[in-house]
Order: structure tokens, then sequence, then C-alpha cells
């Protein structure tokens, strides 16, 4: 990204304890359009690299100062988050080795050695504020892929839920079912333990739509698939299979108890206040269950539950069999 360095957009704060160096620092600033704050001493430097509404966008720093010397004043600035990153230039009239080393050791960039000479002022700050706009793309760049690589997860993992949920009632569809019931199946088969499925079906579901509208329909699925839901086990699977039907998974379940959970079921729904969806609706649910896991496959299983739901719907709906 390209950087056109614009003085005007710049504050700078310049502090020195002497009334003719702060002049003089000003009127060479101001005439290359920098905006310039004073400060007369490390009290007042620290005030102001410290003010959010004008915080300044480097410093020009004097080291030997009353009150609080320009050492400790950068020592506390560097460690303070919200100022840590402002450039600080010393200005001091010292030209010692050990003061210089002392200076870049607290963190300053760059040391001017008094009487200063206006261009070399100029040409350093125009130099750090260069560097600094271009720190600040950088790191701005770097939020923006940290942001982007945030979103881009975010998105993987909704893609992820979506694959797996069924949209009208926010269950497992079907393809989540296959999946893990093949899984659950085999694991079952391999250490002897006990498995249950179960597929049931709304009765009359055709009807609901065909003269109650299929908004109501979807209602129903709705409020049957939050009753499956509430039924359950954290460790049982409930997916919508398809239109009307729906199975319940549970693992390492006896068919007796996995009969007593569909039973609730079956009553909770007709027994469900139907009449505050659509006046004159009533709904029940058919349902078959089985434990067998002789069978050669988790398809076949699912088969044969399908067997005995085709078996209550036979003998008259609203009725579970197992």
């Amino acid at each position: 990204m390209a950087f056109t360095l614009t003085p005007s957009d710049y504050t700078i704060l310049a502090v020195d304890d002497k009334p003719l160096n702060l002049r003089l620092l000003r009127e060479m600033l101001e005439e290359e359009d920098f905006c310039v704050v004073e400060a007369s001493d490390g009290v007042q430097a620290l005030e102001r690299a410290r003010d959010t509404e004008q915080r300044p966008d480097i410093i020009l720093l004097d080291i030997n100062m009353p009150k609080v010397g320009g050492i400790e004043v950068c020592r506390q600035l560097k460690a303070d988050a919200d100022t840590q990153n402002i450039p600080i230039i010393f200005v001091s009239g010292v030209n010692e080795l050990d003061e210089k080393i002392q200076a870049f050791v607290e963190g300053a960039v760059d040391y001017i050695t008094k009487p200063f000479q206006v261009e070399e002022v100029i040409a350093r700050v125009t130099t750090h504020l260069t560097v600094r706009n271009l720190q600040k793309v950088l790191e701005q760049q770097i939020e923006a892929l940290q942001r982007t690589q945030t979103e881009l997860e975010a998105s993987n993992l909704e893609l992820a839920r979506l694959s797996v949920q069924d949209g009208l009632t926010g269950l497992y569809n079907r393809r989540y079912l296959d999946e893990n019931l093949r899984s659950v199946f085999s694991r079952t088969k391999r250490y002897g333990k006990s498995l249950s499925v179960m597929i049931c079906d709304i009765d009359d579901f055709k009807r609901i739509n065909d003269t109650l509208s299929h908004e109501v329909g979807d209602k129903v699925i709705r409020q049957v698939a939050h009753i499956l839901q509430d039924e359950v086990r954290d460790a049982d699977i409930v997916a919508r299979y398809g239109g009307e039907e729906f199975v319940i998974v549970f693992p390492e379940t006896l068919a007796s108890h996995a009969a007593i959970v569909c039973e609730r079921i079956r009553q909770h729904v007709e027994q469900n206040a139907w009449e505050e969806v659509a006046q004159g609706l009533q709904v029940t649910l058919s349902l078959g269950l089985t434990s067998d896991i002789s069978v050669e496959n988790h398809e076949r299983m699912l088969a044969a539950a399908d067997e005995k739901l085709y078996r209550a719907k036979e003998a008259g709906k609203n009725r579970l069999e197992w």
C-alpha cells in the first residue's frame, strides 16, 4: 500500500523545559504544517502523551528536565499499552555515548543533539512518522487478515452445521443419521452392546396440509421435532428422516427401555395443545421400534423399524409397535 505523508495529519509532542527550545521546535515544525503540542516538563509530557483526544504521533523529548526526566518519561510510556508504540526521539545537549545507549535501551527510535538543525529534525521526524505509518498499515492488514480468518472459520463451522442439520426443524438430517447410525451399529456389534432404533410418522399428515395449509403442516413438524428432542437423552440421536418422518437412535439401550420413551413421546404428541396451532387440529404419531442387531447392517436395522411402523399404521395408527 502506497503511503504519502501529509504533515497536517500528524501531531507532534515537543517536550523541553527551555521555552526557547520549545519555540524553535514549534516554529520549524509548524513551518512544515505539522500540528504541535508542547510540554515543559516530564509530568506534562506524560499527561499529553496519554490524552486520548489528541494523542501524539511522535514525541520529541528532552532528556534533562526537572520533576521527571526524559528517560523516566520514556520508560513509563513504553510500559503503557496505550502509548508504547509512539515513536520517541530524544533531544539532548549531551552528546555522550552512554546516554545515547540508555536512550535506545529504554525504547527511543532516534537521538538528536542540541543545538539541532532544522533540516535534521524535519528529516528524522518525517522518516520515523513514515515508518510508524507503515507499521500501522501493516497492523491493519494483519487485523484484517485475522478478521478474515475468523470469519472464514465461522463460515466453515456454519457450513458444517448446515450440512448435517435439517433446515425446518433444526434436528439432524438424513445424511447425518446415516453416517452416525452406521458408526453406532458397528460399535454395538463389535462390543456386544444393545441398540434400539425408532422410526415414527405423523398420522394423516397429508390431510393436515390439504385442509389446514402447508404453513400449519410446517408448524406441526417443528412442534413434533421439539417434543422428540425434549424427551430423549443427550446421547440419543434425533433426526428428521423425511417429510413427516423422524428417527431416534438409542445407543446402549434395550428395546424395553426405549419403548418407555417412545410411548411417552406418543402420549405427549397426542395430548399436546394443538388447538393453539390451528382450530380443530389433532396430531398423533405411529411408531416402530427395533433392537435387533443380528441384521447385516444399519440399513437393515432401520428397515426393520420401518416394518414395525407399517404394522402400527395397519393396526389403526397412534400406536407403538416393537
